[in-house]
């Protein structure tokens, strides 16, 4: 297919120059330089897929509450138990 593109003249310098550095043409080139970015945008989508976090079940939903005050309490004695050694 055709199509007509309207890039700035450093770019198209840059693109011709390595296109020929290459052994390619321009059209191969871009081709290669287009489908290369659309499977890295690919892959980077596929990279950021949902975590699922383990549920804990609870006899009485709701009822827990914890702060981040509370979870700094808890590592905070975890340290000093593996400190004494316990």
């Amino acid at each position: 297919m055709r199509t007509t593109i309207d890039l700035p003249d450093a770019i198209l310098r840059r693109a011709k120059a390595v296109a020929a550095m290459e052994g390619k043409s321009l059209k191969t080139f871009l081709s290669e330089a287009v489908e290369h970015e659309l499977q890295r945008r690919v892959e980077k989508e596929a990279s950021r897929k949902r975590v699922s976090l383990p549920l804990v079940p609870s006899e009485k939903p709701g009822t827990l509450h914890v702060s981040s005050d509370h979870i700094a309490e808890v590592l905070d004695q975890e340290d000093a138990d593996a400190l004494a050694g316990g």
